[in-house]
């Protein structure tokens, strides 16, 4: 039978399913299918991106130029034309992780890149609390905040998520051709404050002074971080990979996938996850 892989590429939320893959090909798990991760917040591999603008010099440097527009995907060639700063992958990570896909021959690809936006924008309270309308949600308002327009923290969100996860994503959708690539959120929120106050990671030093968000809140800047990505990819060669039903409670990550962490899941988590992919990828293989 011939062998099929899957090839993942992420920052921290791709660990726990790495090393869900290792655990599980040591047991023998899911045979005729290899898998090979490469986690992109390594010193190897940094910097990631760069930082441009449209100076006066760059724009006289018509070598530059032409190297930085296949760099400029989607919307970030007209914030570029308008004068913005934009956040690009740089020369070396773009053939880095070209020449990576091109040698691994792979069947599936994985990204599990960034995907801490939405905990950048709602974990914290912020000094002038503040809410929105989630489309489809029950969730109600909280009870003296700002109502911020639905379509503003929508605009907000998706320009977070382009200077961040859609940087990899729209790379990887113009280099995979027709190999499919399964694109998987982040781990929904943890509903305890107790939790994230005793872990709170790179939150430490602002978690004692502001606080945590309330969990209704956070629990909507995830669904809306999802929606950004669900809808960006609608109609490419990518799946949004819904998250399996087993990880949730109320709305929240299930306490038995915490790890020591504000935002991460654990290792067991990661088994889930992984599981979910290959069904998603390979079901036939692992039908037969």
């Amino acid at each position: 039978m011939t062998e099929r892989k899957l090839l993942g590429f992420g920052h921290s939320h791709l660990s726990a399913i790495a090393k869900g893959w290792s655990g599980a090909h040591r047991a023998g798990y899911y045979p005729g299918i290899a898998g090979h991760f490469v986690r992109l917040n390594t010193a190897t591999f940094q910097p990631l991106t760069e930082n441009v603008i449209a100076s006066p010099e760059l724009l006289d440097d018509q070598r530059a130029m032409a190297k930085l527009a296949k760099r400029l995907r989607g919307p970030l060639e007209a914030e570029f034309a308008s004068g913005d700063r934009v956040r690009v992958l740089t020369e070396a990570t773009e053939r880095r992780l070209g020449h990576i896909f091109k040698r691994q021959e792979a069947d599936a690809v994985l990204l599990a890149c960034m995907g801490n936006e939405y905990n950048t924008l709602g974990m914290l309270k912020h000094p002038e609390p503040y809410d929105f309308e989630m489309p489809g949600s029950d969730l109600r308002v909280v009870e003296g905040a700002q109502v911020i327009p639905y379509a503003m923290m929508r605009a907000q969100m998706q320009a977070m998520a382009e200077q961040n996860i859609l940087l990899y994503w729209r790379f990887f959708n113009e280099v995979t051709g027709n190999v499919p690539v399964y694109m998987v959120p982040p781990p929904p929120p943890i509903a305890s404050e107790e939790h994230i106050m005793s872990y709170p990671g790179a939150f430490a030093d602002r978690a004692k002074e502001y606080g945590i968000s309330p969990v209704s809140l956070r629990r909507k800047m995830w669904m809306l971080y999802c929606q950004v990505l669900r809808e960006t990819v609608a109609g490419t060669n990518t799946v949004f990979l819904e998250l399996p039903e087993l990880v949730f409670s109320n709305g929240c990550l299930a306490q038995q996938f915490w790890q020591q962490d504000p935002t991460h899941g654990n290792r067991e988590y990661g088994n889930v996850i992984l599981d979910h992919v290959l069904s998603n990828a390979f079901a036939e293989e692992l039908e037969a």
